[in-house]
């Protein structure tokens, strides 16, 4: 099974099973991802919390076949609506081979005390390649 089909099927769970470990919830709305210049639309976020490991990854899908995560292990939230992500790694995506991308940055959340909205997110990542962006802002979809 692809990287993106594996993404969307996340979109359409309305609970993660209690024995995969991993909690997820997807997101729509308004979002942009910026890398080397170049900004493409997506409207789609997944967030994932790997309970074994410790890693959140916030990912979104771009197109059929694609997809980018901002990926870490080290996170706060001071408060009910505030939440940071220090990201180490992105995971890109395309059809099914995932290749990790050592990077330093950080994801910035804010969200209702629900937990519904993300009134915004913004994740900025530095890789070899360049500097990476992600910015969202949405609803929960499941």
């Amino acid at each position: 099974m692809s990287l993106i089909a594996i993404a969307l099927a996340a979109l359409a769970l309305t609970q993660p099973a209690p024995d995969t470990g991993v909690d997820i919830a997807g997101f729509r709305g308004e979002c942009s991802l910026t890398t080397a210049g170049k900004t493409v639309a997506c409207d789609s976020l997944i967030y994932m919390h790997f309970k074994k490991n410790g890693r959140t990854n916030f990912g979104v899908v771009l197109g059929e076949d694609r997809m980018t995560s901002f990926s870490g292990g080290k996170d706060n939230q001071p408060k009910p609506t505030e939440y940071w992500l220090e990201v180490d790694r992105l995971l890109l995506g395309v059809g099914s081979e995932v290749t990790e991308a050592p990077g330093k940055g950080r994801c910035d959340l804010n969200l209702s005390e629900s937990g519904d909205v993300i009134h915004k997110l913004v994740c900025t990542a530095t890789t070899k390649d360049g500097v990476v962006e992600l910015k969202f802002s949405g609803k929960r979809t499941n």
